[in-house]
């Protein structure tokens, strides 16, 4: 857990709190800070009943009296009042008819923690209208109907996404216009509350670098992620660094670039900031779609899936970044082969908040960034189950992309083989365990080619149709 010290006499004095800031703030030290798993029923929202008068309840009450109220009146009175009584109300009227439409409004319930009586409820009316039993466990019953709502569920009633705009506006106001804008309720279903609010994890933009001969605290075997600009600039990005912040806004020999990792994915991306002659600058969104991080623009407020750089919804909707090679390498390696690269420095460990002006601490140790989940087969959000096969969930799998075909190979078991060969878009490749990654070469034409990496689960999420090494 990073500690929160104090800013330094020479920084700028902090500026008076609003709500909506502690909320943020609170939600970026705990997800950040602590690497903690926020499930259900977390305390965030009672920050913001406290501003409403409405706190969450502690304990389990009975189960509400149904009334006659529609499940889409009751909808429409919990946007209007946001209380624990208009979602107990909601939840009461779901149960009583059995609307399987309205499925996705009791799993945000669940998520957000409205109050303790409405989650608990939700759960009993996920477990009516799914017919899935409950396991008795916060996260395991979140987990099993947040696949149920995405997979298999009626799509969303009418006006779901202000109902989920209301009930996201409980951890922070600016969730409201990213759902709002969304036209494909399905998609907003499936976006889930990834424990922070909107930017709260603070983004690195144009980090200061250092050669690596300058670079003193690096590790032999510590991660980097590596790309080459247009000029010949090597650029290394720690993970260490990247980790911890999740996106950096930079520019490459000319080229604005955005770098991303999801650490809940262990997948780094890197793109082209460029759409349509526009350059973006990406912050976190607070939102994971099957578990993968979401990003957002400053400019148009269009949401994009980290491991794939496509548009979601908004304004830029349908649009797709260019991808760019990133590497993923060990620091003996890439030192040796590059002493004149360049390395992005470690940040000063209190990174003061862009909004609230509050100090925020990070160690900026190797693979120390939610350690708790890494350490762990269990996920926290919802996903898609991978196919039966030898590979686990959370195995990490080298990733590649060959004429539109898509591989996934198991590290583990490439460390075993020593090597493999094999075909991908009619290419044929040669594939060799390395320290932090994987050395690929194109036998069919003759070169190196860059290899990405994620977990199983999350690669196949975004790539059911990917062909996998070793196969059942």
């Amino acid at each position: 857990m990073g500690s929160v010290p104090m800013p330094r006499p020479e920084q700028a004095p902090m500026r008076p709190i609003t709500r909506r800031q502690m909320l943020r703030w609170s939600s970026s030290a705990l997800a950040i800070g602590a690497g903690a798993a926020l499930g259900p029923g977390i305390a965030l929202a009672a920050c913001r009943g406290a501003e409403t008068g409405d706190g969450p309840t502690v304990g389990t009450a009975a189960a509400p009296a149904g009334g006659d109220v529609a499940p889409g009146a009751a909808a429409a009175r919990f946007v209007a009042e946001r209380t624990s009584d208009a979602a107990v109300a909601l939840v009461a009227a779901v149960r009583r008819t059995g609307d399987g439409t309205f499925g996705a409004h009791l799993l945000d319930l669940v998520r957000i923690g409205f109050s303790s009586a409405a989650a608990e409820h939700a759960l009993d009316g996920l477990a009516e209208l799914s017919g899935i039993a409950r396991r008795g466990g916060a996260i395991g019953d979140y987990l099993q109907y947040g696949d149920w709502v995405q997979h298999r569920a009626p799509e969303p009633a009418r006006g779901y996404q202000e109902f989920k705009a209301a009930v996201y506006y409980q951890v922070d106001d600016d969730f409201v216009p990213l759902l709002t804008q969304l036209d494909d309720a399905r998609l907003a279903a499936a976006l889930q509350w990834g424990g922070v609010a909107v930017g709260a994890i603070e983004d690195l933009r144009q980090p200061r670098r250092a050669a690596a001969t300058a670079i003193e605290w690096a590790e032999p075997e510590e991660q980097l992620f590596t790309l080459v600009g247009a000029a010949g600039t090597v650029l290394a990005y720690p993970e260490r660094i990247i980790a911890r912040h999740e996106l950096a806004n930079d520019t490459l020999d000319g080229l604005p670039i955005a770098v991303s990792f999801c650490t809940l994915c262990h997948a780094a991306r890197a793109f082209d900031r460029r759409v349509d002659g526009r350059t973006l600058t990406f912050r976190t969104s607070g939102l994971l779609l099957a578990s993968n991080k979401v990003m957002v623009d400053d400019e148009t407020s269009t949401l994009w899936q980290q491991l794939t750089g496509e548009a979601l919804g908004g304004p830029l909707a349908g649009a797709q970044l260019v991808e760019l090679e990133l590497a993923s390498t060990d620091w003996a390696t890439w030192s040796a082969a590059h002493p004149t690269g360049s390395v992005v420095e470690r940040p000063h460990p209190t990174v003061i908040d862009r909004e609230t002006g509050v100090p925020i601490g990070y160690d900026y140790l190797p693979d120390a960034a939610l350690a708790d989940y890494t350490a762990t087969e269990g996920l926290w959000y919802p996903a898609a189950a991978t196919p039966p096969g030898p590979l686990r969930a959370k195995a990490v799998v080298a990733t590649l992309t060959v004429q539109g075909a898509h591989l996934a190979v198991g590290l583990e078991e490439l460390a075993a083989a020593g090597a493999i060969e094999l075909v991908l878009g009619g290419h044929r490749l040669r594939l060799e365990r390395a320290v932090r990654g994987v050395t690929v070469t194109d036998l069919t034409i003759g070169r190196p080619v860059i290899a990405g990496q994620a977990y199983w689960f999350a690669w196949y999420g975004a790539h059911p149709d990917t062909a996998v090494w070793p196969s059942a």
